[in-house]
């Protein structure tokens, strides 16, 4: 599927052309410009992003102990668009690169609220506490975002449901240079903790007893 996102589009480019535009890049060819400025830029981010939200996946269901999980359910898409649509109504942005900081924060700060909300006494994190202060953060934040969409200007709007509907228009290989970053390291910190994770899938009080910790593996995650 990705060497043929490289040579279908608009214009259907035959697979020697593409090579050759890898392999010998000429900016003064049509041809090796679609393949070079458009067509790798989102191919790359298009992987970057399913890498990104496969692991995701994978992290929030061994979270939650709920095979149907995933970043929604815990509020992280909604406390990301939030963030990206404060930051096209407030600060004017536009890039996509600059869609991709907003989006970390938000769904950061998202994240560290269900944390601390999932903390309801001193025995720590639930998954079943998380998932409902996931769930009740989430239609909050998306109440709020649906205020800002209704009361921003036109294009603004454009732009913010370009960006949620998963648009690859405008994304360039800065953007995916900056996401690859993101990724390998999100995936480093998967990696740190997926044996802590398959620990406290036995249960909170064994996970103790075999050494695992709950509170930071959960920040973590």
């Amino acid at each position: 599927m990705s060497v043929l996102s490289l040579t279908l589009g608009s214009r259907s480019i035959d697979l020697a052309q593409v090579l050759d535009a890898l392999r010998h890049y000429d900016r003064h060819n049509d041809l090796h410009l679609i393949v070079r400025e458009m067509r790798v830029p989102r191919t790359l981010v298009a992987i970057l992003a399913g890498l990104a939200l496969g692991v995701a996946g994978a992290i929030m269901q061994a979270v939650t102990r709920n095979p149907l999980a995933e970043p929604g359910l815990l509020g992280i898409n909604a406390g990301a668009a939030l963030a990206v649509i404060i930051g096209a109504v407030a600060f004017h942005v536009v890039t996509p690169l600059a869609y991709v900081w907003f989006a970390f924060i938000g769904a950061g700060l998202a994240g560290i609220a269900v944390f601390i909300i999932g903390q309801a006494h001193s025995s720590g994190n639930n998954p079943v506490r998380l998932v409902l202060a996931g769930a009740g953060l989430s239609i909050m934040l998306t109440s709020i975002t649906g205020i800002f969409i209704l009361n921003a200007p036109t294009e603004v709007f454009d732009q913010f449901r370009h960006w949620a509907s998963g648009s690859l228009e405008r994304s360039g290989l800065e953007a995916a240079a900056v996401l690859a970053v993101a990724v390998s390291l999100g995936c480093a910190v998967a990696l740190l903790i997926v044996s802590n994770l398959n620990i406290l899938a036995l249960g909170k009080d064994l996970g103790l007893a075999l050494g695992a910790s709950p509170r930071s593996t959960w920040l973590l995650a």
